[in-house]
């Protein structure tokens, strides 16, 4: 082949070379990783579900071994007991009135926070239908911000808007 006729590639072809082959490793390593990851996670949720029924199957047997082999009568079911609910502010009742109480220690919440506030105790839709039954008898919304009528700032007839 001719001298003349070769080429050499320019620095910037060269640069361009180089930096396509790092995209291309870069993106097989993540691939990889992807996969490794997810071959992790799937081995560790295969592992956890074999031992759980391991233990499963350990505790029936042991319990199985303990009892007569005569059929028993089936269990009675438990009595249903109203245990009063516990929320964050240590107080116990109906959802109203532990809105109520909230409020009142916590002027100006809105509704997300009051729902987050008490949603260990009760369910966030339970928490919005008592501030709605509240509303107007005992509480006010002004702004998107609930308070009781007492502490209620004053109020445009446009600033009652909800935003919950």
């Amino acid at each position: 082949m001719d001298e003349s006729k070769k080429h050499f590639p320019t620095e910037q072809e060269l640069d361009d070379a180089v930096a396509k082959a790092y995209a291309e490793l870069a993106a097989a390593i993540g691939n990889y990783a992807d996969k490794v990851r997810r071959r992790g996670w799937s081995q560790g949720w295969d592992t956890g579900w074999a031992t759980g029924r391991k233990r499963l199957l350990e505790e029936f047997q042991s319990r199985s071994a303990d009892k007569p082999s005569a059929p028993s009568a089936p269990p009675a079911p438990p009595a249903k007991v109203d245990a009063p609910r516990m929320t964050l502010l240590g107080t116990t009742g109906t959802a109203s009135t532990n809105v109520l109480n909230y409020i009142e220690r916590f002027p100006g919440q809105r509704g997300v926070e009051i729902a987050a506030a008490l949603g260990v105790a009760f369910p966030e839709r339970t928490v919005r239908t008592a501030l709605h039954r509240l509303r107007n008898t005992k509480i006010k919304i002004v702004n998107g911000r609930w308070y009781t009528n007492e502490a209620a700032p004053t109020d445009s007839p446009e600033s009652t808007k909800e935003e919950d």
